[in-house]
């Protein structure tokens, strides 16, 4: 899972409540943020549903890496500590077009999201009525692996065919023509 998946989580949230900075990442024993209200993001689980496709690619440096891409579903907890509106307003805000615009910087596609409703969990050491919601987002990944290749090869040989003899010699380099 990538860090950097929950700062574009909680980029989309603070744009769908048109809060800038309400947004926490969610930490196990962390202090509670010093404001009064706010949301916290915690990327829970990363799941590949299908087969990733693989290539050689050359990269601009000249060397081969096996590149392996596919989809995977995200499945993002946002909690927020008023059980009110900000949840909701945060849910009507995936049909505008600033949130919309953010989404495609970010390379999310918000697949499904589900309201969990008067969730009772501890922040601190208080007790807290909150409500959170699950988004299951779809990203793309791409991983470079290095890999060895053949650059080029040679072949020396000898032909046979009765008394007829051809002496053979083959080279094959990666960038001739």
């Amino acid at each position: 899972m990538h860090s950097s998946d929950e700062k574009k989580m909680m980029r989309l949230v603070d744009q769908s409540l048109q809060s800038p900075k309400y947004t926490y990442p969610m930490q196990k024993n962390a202090p509670r943020p010093s404001v009064p209200e706010f949301a916290a993001v915690r990327l829970l689980k990363e799941h590949n549903p299908g087969q990733d496709s693989q290539s050689v690619v050359t990269l601009p440096d000249g060397t081969d890496v096996l590149r392996v891409e596919g989809v995977r579903i995200l499945l993002f907890q946002i909690l927020f500590t008023e059980a009110d509106i900000a949840p909701a307003k945060f849910l009507a805000g995936f049909r505008r077009q600033d949130v919309i615009e953010v989404m495609t910087e970010e390379k999310l596609s918000i697949l499904r999201y589900q309201k969990v409703d008067n969730e009772s969990l501890t922040l601190d050491q208080n007790w807290e009525i909150r409500d959170s919601v699950l988004v299951e987002c779809l990203v793309n990944r791409s991983y470079d692996f290095d890999i060895n290749t053949i650059n080029a090869v040679e072949i020396d040989g000898t032909y046979n065919e009765g008394d007829k003899v051809v002496e053979l010699h083959l080279t094959v380099a990666k960038d001739s023509p």
